[in-house]
């Protein structure tokens, strides 16, 4: 598919997401110009850099962007929003609109006046950005397609990406249970193991599979930057309404475990069999998949600690 995109600017360049744009489309013959807030680094071209606060778009900015075939914002949510208006208008008639915010609807109202004027995709990548394309999802909300948007998403596929296209609210709808329910049910086992003077060392001698995973995941979020994280925690329209509904359900739990009886136990698990039931051969295959590789790490952690 021939290029037609020969201006790329990328806002929030600098950021993880950011540059593994950049590095990816800098090679397809796209030149691509950065713009963030931070100073210069070294590396980056002084004529392909741009330093400004994009919520206070300079002339210089405003100029780039209407140069552009193809506008990048890889910011974080409350300043994607906060600078839409004035990066939509600066924008050439036509051009592509490429956002990776992680919230939707918010957004999405606000690019809904530009549709058929611009062509939009809103993106969401379902990954840590420190991870490489290749065998990655991405969320995708269109707009209003054309050839710029057709050849952005091919490019993502030939790197390895599956584009998974659906609406801002099926979006914000899945996002609530796929990122605030794991992420706060995650950090709140950690705090707490935390306030229960977990010893790490000790617990992963004879820790069983599930817990091994629930650390590994509490490991790979803590030591991630907190702030994408409260990001999505504060600014998700179901963030409120699903962590209640994570009081509720282990207070449903709480109640379960002090019956005399089984019963009610029984009970929670055939409710959650249902909602499992419709992949149940996928996730029992993922599961032993798991189980194979917790014995491959305890086998590596013995072969260490020898």
């Amino acid at each position: 598919m021939m290029n037609p995109v020969s201006r790329m600017v990328v806002l929030g360049g600098l950021g993880q997401v950011g540059q593994l744009i950049t590095d990816s489309f800098a090679p397809t013959g796209t030149d691509v110009y950065i713009v963030d807030i931070l100073k210069r680094p070294l590396n980056v071209a002084a004529e392909r850099y741009l330093q400004v606060n994009v919520t206070e778009p300079s002339d210089s900015l405003l100029h780039l962007i209407g140069s552009a075939d193809c506008v990048i914002l890889s910011l974080p949510q409350h300043t994607t929003v906060a600078a839409s208006g004035a990066v939509l208008e600066a924008m050439s008639e036509k051009s592509l609109w490429v956002d990776t915010s992680s919230v939707k609807q918010e957004l999405c109202q606000l690019l809904k006046a530009y549709e058929g004027r611009r062509e939009i995709l809103s993106l969401n990548p379902m990954f840590a950005p420190s991870l490489p394309f290749d065998g990655q999802v991405m969320a995708v909300i269109e707009f209003s397609g054309g050839p710029k948007s057709k050849w952005f998403c091919a490019k993502l596929q030939s790197l390895g990406v599956e584009l998974e296209i659906m609406t801002a609210e099926t979006h914000d709808n899945l996002t609530g249970a796929i990122q605030i329910a794991t992420h706060a049910a995650v950090v709140s086992f950690g705090v707490a193991l935390a306030r229960l003077g977990y010893n790490v060392t000790q617990a992963l001698t004879i820790a069983t599979p599930p817990h091994l995973l629930l650390v590994s995941l509490l490991h790979r979020i803590v030591y991630a930057n907190p702030d994408v994280y409260w990001e999505i925690q504060h600014h998700h329209p179901y963030a409120t309404s699903v962590r209640k509904e994570l009081f509720e359900a282990l207070e449903t739990l709480d109640s379960a475990a002090a019956s005399d009886s089984s019963a009610e136990f029984q009970k929670l698990f055939e409710e959650l069999r249902l909602v499992l039931a419709p992949r149940q051969g996928l996730l029992s295959k993922l599961s032993e998949a798991f189980v194979t590789e917790t014995k491959n790490s305890r086998r590596l952690q013995i072969e260490r600690s020898d």
